[in-house]
């Protein structure tokens, strides 16, 4: 079995600050703090700028703080995405440029030198050819998909292989 350790987290930029501190209580903090305790494990992972603002603006400055240093360690590797988790197949191509700039610029002032993406998570997954010339024109390497975005059906993809996505740099995972 081939496995790869992925995991996305995101909040609406307005979410409401008791659902936040819920989250974070019972998910964010958890996952993270158990992460830094594991030393052996490594990730990609995903974290959008407008989660990271919101752990500033609500004083949990302290995951940040965790997930810089995971960074810096070499043990979390960050992928790109769009700040506001936009469907991004139904935007034009400057609204798209627009939210992953905007989340690169948020994500670096909060991680620093460990945020170096060179993978790209779309939101949902949603996945329109029109974006692998985006992706790939920004300098990303890869992006991810599910695999109905391969072969309009589970069970299509072959999981020994390393796919590319026609007329582009970018591999796919």
């Amino acid at each position: 079995m081939l496995w790869a350790n992925f995991l996305h987290i995101y909040q609406p930029a307005g979410q409401q600050p008791d659902i936040l501190e819920a989250l974070v209580n019972q998910s964010y903090r958890p996952l993270l703090e158990g992460f830094k305790k594991h030393r052996r494990l490594r990730l990609t992972f995903n974290i959008n700028g407008a989660l990271l603002e919101l752990f500033d603006k609500y004083k949990y400055r302290n995951l940040i703080d965790i997930l810089r240093e995971l960074g810096r360690e070499g043990r979390i590797e960050f992928t790109s995405s769009a700040k506001y988790h936009a469907f991004l197949p139904f935007l034009e191509e400057q609204e798209i440029i627009r939210q992953i700039k905007i989340n690169d610029e948020t994500c670096q002032f909060f991680l620093g030198e460990t945020y170096k993406p060179k993978g790209f998570f779309p939101p949902e997954m949603a996945y329109h050819e029109k974006l692998a010339k985006i992706i790939d024109d920004l300098g990303f390497e890869w992006i991810i998909l599910d695999e109905i975005a391969y072969s309009g059906k589970v069970g299509g993809v072959d999981y020994k292989k390393i796919y590319r996505i026609k007329n582009t740099k970018l591999k796919v995972f």
